[in-house]
């Protein structure tokens, strides 16, 4: 056999081949191997199809199913030609089989902009799902499956609940199942449960669910959406039959997205397990209720303290609550949070206006001493407009950081820039000098003396690397800001300077103008000019200046210092930046 036959013999290869045409070429660069021969075909379609949003494709390769578009509505119903005799013949369910079994993961993120659903949501009648009852379990192989908008759209007035099926031999077997809703009979088993890794689901309000997750040990990641909010009603979540039982060995991540109040995210993590949970990961985001009080936020952070291993938890993303009349310092209330030794990545959400983020700051960052990234995010409740008034981290607060958390690689806070400090006296003991720093200050005005911030800024983190700032506005003061953080790093013996920001055309901030050097020795490095886009989790990206130091292109000389020029965008979860996406999009610039 030659190499190139074993090569095309080999799975392993061609998928990794295959993954990396589909990431330089998108999908339609493996659409024409699906036709070259059997082997090429199986491996294209298997990364065609690993990932869906939505079970809306799959069914469409039935031909007993037809697609009906409703005029003046956005909806396509997924229906056979007489609903109340609906037959899948077994030649068409192994056609859809051929399909299925390739799914992997079923991942239904909410769209990227409120309101931004697709434009046809397809509907499937509840009369398909149930003819396809007695053939089998519809996705044998998905390890990974995630209910979102699409799929609550897809599903319309049907529900997903968890159930143990008999088996032949007198077992049981959880499965994941669709019901008409107030109907008891199961019209669809999607898969088994003990095959899922990944799972996200609305829970009912008693958490009727939890008890079946808990004897689940191959569970590893767990996102429970909208608690204690459904269609008919918004209660909270009470958690009646869910009373706490050992279990959730294998759970490593647990997302509390959308509660209605934060004592609904509480309830969840007090019936989760007797056991502590071993997490690394722990989110809870999207609180409903802006009306949450002090005591209800140190309900959820007490909650979040008896429900995990200290020991284990790294990554935490959590919400303060919105009613501040008696604001309490921050070290009463993080207390709870600040006895996890090894956070790593901490995501902090300011619902309130009047937090005390400078003490936030502090006891953060001294009882994490390992931190990498560090997220403040002011989201006031009520409107955006508020924002004006949400307390912002002062210059001062940045001190403690020149001798603490020397692994921080990205900072990003809302800085008052109202006044600025005297720089702080660098001393040799400092750990924080091998730190490679990104530092995003938000969307802020600059009223102070751009020198005196660049001085203090150089002395805080003597090694920044990047400085972010929302907008254009500011441009011009912060390339000042950079131009003295260059000029102190330069007259060090072992500088290396940040970029100075190009000029930018200011009619149209989604196409920057290319830079023109004021010196024609100057080297400017122009193959890495880029505009990136990357996608929020809960709101739209966002437009940074971004001043990068390209310490491999540094000339000796330095006035002939290479230029990295960069405009980017990164996600920030607020909702104030939402109109800058929806701008952009509508110009056909994304």
């Amino acid at each position: 056999m030659s190499a190139a036959n074993q090569f095309f013999n080999i799975y392993e290869l061609l998928y990794l081949t295959f993954t990396q045409v589909q990431l330089d070429a998108g999908n339609s660069g493996l659409l024409a191997l699906t036709r070259v021969n059997v082997v090429l075909s199986s491996v294209s379609l298997d990364l065609l199809w690993q990932r869906q949003e939505s079970l809306a494709p799959l069914f469409r390769v039935l031909p007993c199913v037809s697609l009906r578009y409703l005029p003046g509505q956005t909806l396509f119903y997924i229906h056979a030609e007489d609903d109340t005799k609906v037959h899948i013949a077994p030649e068409h369910w192994q056609r859809l089989q051929f399909y299925a079994r390739r799914i992997k993961v079923l991942d239904d993120k909410p769209p990227l902009l409120e309101g931004g659903n697709h434009l046809h949501k397809p509907i499937i009648k509840w009369s398909v799902l149930s003819a396809a009852m007695h053939l089998g379990v519809l996705l044998p192989n998905i390890h990974s499956l995630i209910f979102g908008p699409r799929m609550s759209s897809f599903l319309e007035y049907m529900e997903v609940r968890l159930r143990y099926k008999f088996n032949r031999d007198g077992t049981q077997t959880a499965h994941v199942s669709v019901y008409r809703i107030g109907k008891r009979r199961c019209i669809n088993d999607l898969c088994r449960l003990d095959q899922l890794q990944t799972f996200g689901i609305q829970p009912d309000c008693d958490l009727e669910l939890l008890p079946i997750l808990r004897r689940h040990s191959g569970l590893t990641e767990l996102h429970l959406q909208k608690l204690g909010q459904d269609d008919w009603d918004d209660h909270g979540v009470w958690g009646d039959l869910a009373a706490p039982r050992p279990g959730f060995r294998g759970l490593t991540a647990l997302h509390l997205s959308d509660p209605l109040n934060l004592l609904s995210a509480a309830t969840v993590l007090k019936n989760m397990s007797t056991w502590p949970l071993k997490l690394r990961e722990l989110s809870v985001t999207g609180c409903y209720d802006n009306l949450d009080y002090t005591s209800d936020a140190q309900a959820v952070y007490s909650a979040v303290r008896k429900a995990c291993d200290p020991t284990t938890l790294t990554h935490l993303t959590i919400e303060t609550h919105g009613h501040d009349r008696n604001p309490v310092s921050a070290q009463e209330l993080f207390c709870d949070l600040l006895v996890f030794p090894n956070i790593t990545h901490a995501h902090i959400a300011y619902n309130c206006l009047h937090a005390d983020v400078d003490g936030a700051l502090d006891a953060m960052t001294e009882a994490w001493p390992d931190l990498e990234v560090l997220h403040f995010v002011n989201q006031p409740p009520y409107h955006n407009y508020y924002e004006f008034y949400c307390r912002k981290s002062s210059l001062d607060s940045l001190a403690c950081l020149a001798r603490r958390c020397p692994r921080l690689e990205f900072l990003a806070l809302d800085l008052d820039l109202s006044a600025v400090p005297a720089p702080l006296t660098a001393t040799e003991d400092q750990q924080t000098l091998d730190r490679d720093l990104i530092l995003d200050v938000g969307d802020n005005e600059i009223q102070c003396d751009t020198a005196a911030l660049g001085a203090f800024l150089a002395s805080v983190f003597p090694t920044i690397r990047t400085i972010q700032c929302v907008g254009f506005d500011e441009e011009e003061a912060w390339s000042h800001v950079v131009e003295t953080i260059n000029s102190i790093r330069f007259s060090a013996p072992t500088g290396d300077a940040l970029d100075a920001q190009p000029e930018m055309s200011q009619q149209n901030q989604y196409e920057p103008k290319l830079p023109v050097a004021p010196d024609s020795e100057e080297l400017v490095d122009l193959e890495t000019f880029e505009l990136q886009i990357f996608a929020g989790s809960s709101s739209a990206a966002t437009q940074e200046l971004t001043y990068h130091a390209d310490s491999t292109n540094q000339a000796s000389d330095d006035s002939k210092a290479a230029k990295t020029i960069k405009a980017s965008r990164i996600p920030r979860p607020v909702n104030q930046y939402k109109a800058a996406k929806k701008n952009a999009l509508l110009a056909g610039n994304v």
